[in-house]
C-alpha cells in the first residue's frame, strides 16, 4: 500500500518514517505525523508539537531503551534528547 496525502500525509515527497516505541511516526517537512492502524492513515501528533514547538522539519527521530526520544534536525544542525517520555 501506498501512504500519501489521500492517507494524512501533507506530501508524497519530504516524509522520514520512524518506529518508536508506541508505533509508526512520519517526520514531514509540516512536522510529525503518527500512524493509526485501525484507520490506515496519518494525523499531525499534538504530543511532538508540544515537546519541539517551532520545529516542523524533523530529519531523524528514534527513542532509545531509556524512554529518551532523539532528534535531529539538519537545518538548525541540532540535536537533543527529551528525557524519560514513555510515549510519543
Amino acid at each position: 500500500m501506498v501512504y500519501d496525502t489521500g492517507s494524512g500525509l501533507p506530501k508524497r515527497i519530504g516524509n522520514n518514517l520512524f518506529h518508536l516505541q508506541s508505533g509508526l511516526v512520519v517526520a514531514t517537512r509540516n512536522g510529525i505525523y503518527r500512524f493509526n492502524e485501525s484507520r490506515e492513515s496519518f494525523w499531525p501528533d499534538s504530543t511532538f508539537s508540544q515537546l519541539l514547538p517551532g520545529y516542523k522539519h524533523i530529519d531523524y527521530i528514534s527513542q532509545d531503551n531509556n524512554n529518551n526520544i532523539w532528534y535531529y534536525n539538519d537545518q538548525q544542525a541540532r540535536g537533543a534528547a527529551i528525557r524519560g517520555r514513555r510515549k510519543p
